[in-house]
C-alpha cells in the first residue's frame, strides 16, 4: 500500500499528520514488544523507514533485536548501523548469535546477515566493536568467521588509505 500513495494521502487515509508518525512508530514497536506481534513490528519499521523513528528508537530496537519472534533483525541491524551508537555493540553481539535460531534466514547460506552485522559493528568503530568483529574471526561458524576476516581486511584497508 505504502507504494502505491504518497506521504501526503497515507497521513490524510490514516489521520495522522507526518510529524506525529515517528511517535506511532515508537508506540507500534511497543505494543509489538508486549504482544509478540511480528507484523505490528513490520508495519512499524515500514512506518519508520518512510517517515522517521524516533530519537528514543534505539532502546526499543535493543529491546526486539535479540527476540526470534519477528523478522525486523535486518532492518534494525540497519538502523543501529546508521545511528552508530557504542550502547548497542551487545545488542549486535546477541543478533549475531541468535543467527542460527532465526528460521526465516535458513537460506543465508552467503553470510549477508552476518555482513549486516558487522557492516554496524564497523560503523560503530570503536575498540570495543572492532574486539567484537575480531571475536567473530574465532568463531565456530565458517561463514562468520570468513565474514569477519573479510570485514577486518577492509578496516585495515581503509585505514592505510587514510595514512
Amino acid at each position: 500500500m505504502l507504494g502505491k500513495i504518497d506521504r501526503i494521502e497515507f497521513c490524510k487515509n490514516f489521520g495522522f499528520a507526518s510529524q506525529e508518525i515517528p511517535a506511532e512508530v515508537g508506540r507500534l514497536l511497543s505494543i509489538a514488544t508486549q504482544s509478540r506481534d511480528k507484523e505490528t513490528v513490520a508495519y512499524a519499521l515500514l512506518l519508520g523507514f518512510w517517515f522517521g523513528f524516533p530519537e528514543n528508537v534505539a532502546a526499543r530496537i535493543h529491546d526486539l533485536i535479540g527476540q526470534e519472534w519477528h523478522q525486523g533483525h535486518e532492518d534494525m541491524i540497519s538502523l543501529l548501523q546508521d545511528f552508530k551508537d557504542p550502547d548497542s555493540i551487545p545488542y549486535l553481539q546477541t543478533a549475531i548469535e541468535l543467527k542460527p535460531a532465526l528460521e526465516y534466514l535458513e537460506y543465508d547460506d552467503y553470510g549477508a546477515y552476518y555482513k549486516k552485522c558487522l557492516w554496524a559493528l564497523a560503523a560503530i568503530g570503536t575498540r570495543h566493536a572492532l574486539a567484537v568483529i575480531e571475536d567473530c574471526t574465532k568463531a565456530d561458524d565458517k561463514v562468520l568467521a570468513k565474514e569477519a576476516r573479510y570485514r577486518l581486511k577492509r578496516i585495515a584497508d581503509t585505514q592505510s588509505e587514510h595514512r
